[in-house]
């Protein structure tokens, strides 16, 4: 059960030193993601009913829900992004073209104290604050070839039905959006992103899996799911997703995006400078440190390999 919580290309395969004892930077030491390009899947009943889901026919608008003022007895009540919403603007990569919209309407928002906003295009809708609720995962989806949800995330290993993700509650829930809402939607996404702690991870049964809320989303019809093993810290989320982003747009597909961005965001080349610390880094982001970068995973077909 343990090798569910664990991300393989996190595995050392070789050391650049000679001493074990030896605490320099973690881009010294190879790791399987330097070799290979890792995805995963719950089951191999749900591999084989990905391989057979056909690809969209368009590319898509992207749905972006963030900011969510999660209801009494969930998680953390602060506000997410308050300190600039890295995390969303991070995101705008994915859209199509999004540079000049996307970010103007993030940073109307930013200027607001509370900020809860809605901004529609042609390419996308944006949902933040009291308008990321339960209501905009509960109208039809299937508009949507991208789908990503920077929110707070409950997971409770024990009782799946109070595993889900935390957003703002309608009139009749209490913001917790759990594993047999996701799998009740009605999904054509080739990627949806679960910026929020631990969406991989949940109670593992025998034959099925990890019943998280990636394999929820799998389950309910998208193609690809990233979602994280453990805690998201909105700095280093944020510098990850913007390099997936980058791939994502030049025409990887989204195992080989992720793998690429983790590469980079470890220090390896072309990555800025290795034991620099930039502005909002710890020294375990600098060092490359897999607690940093190992926490976001893909989730689906390796057979999957259209661009979003």
């Amino acid at each position: 059960a343990e090798l569910a919580d664990l991300p393989f290309e996190a595995l050392v395969t070789s050391r650049a030193v000679t001493d074990p004892n030896h605490e320099g930077p973690f881009s010294k030491i190879e790791f399987l993601l330097d070799r290979f390009v890792i995805s995963y899947c719950p089951s191999s009943a749900v591999l084989a009913a990905l391989c057979l889901r056909p690809p969209r026919r368009d590319r898509g608008k992207g749905l972006f829900l963030a900011d969510p003022i999660t209801g009494p007895g969930f998680g953390p009540k602060e506000r997410l992004y308050d300190s600039g919403g890295e995390v969303l603007a991070a995101a705008a990569r994915m859209v199509q073209d999004p540079s000049a919209e996307f970010d103007r309407a993030y940073r109307q928002f930013s200027l607001e104290v509370g900020r809860s906003r809605q901004w529609s295009t042609d390419d996308f809708d944006l949902y933040l604050g009291a308008l990321a609720s339960t209501d905009r995962l509960r109208v039809p989806l299937r508009a949507y070839g991208l789908i990503h949800c920077a929110v707070h995330g409950e997971v409770d290993t024990k009782d799946p039905s109070r595993t889900g993700l935390l957003l703002t509650p309608s009139s009749d829930d209490d913001g917790l959006f759990d594993l047999e809402a996701i799998r009740a939607l009605d999904l054509d996404a080739e990627l949806v992103i679960l910026s929020a702690c631990s969406t991989a991870r949940g109670k593992i049964l025998a034959g099925e899996g990890v019943l998280s809320m990636a394999a929820a989303f799998l389950e309910a019809g998208s193609r690809g799911v990233v979602a994280t093993l453990w805690g998201v810290p909105d700095y280093e989320a944020s510098q990850l997703l913007r390099q997936l982003g980058a791939g994502l747009s030049g025409g990887d597909d989204v195992a080989l995006a992720l793998t690429r961005a983790k590469r980079h965001f470890r220090g390896d080349p072309p990555a800025a400078d290795r034991g620099v610390l930039l502005e909002g880094t710890s020294q375990a982001t600098s060092d490359g440190h897999p607690a940093v970068w190992a926490r976001y995973i893909c989730t689906g077909s390796p057979l999957h390999t259209k661009q979003w």
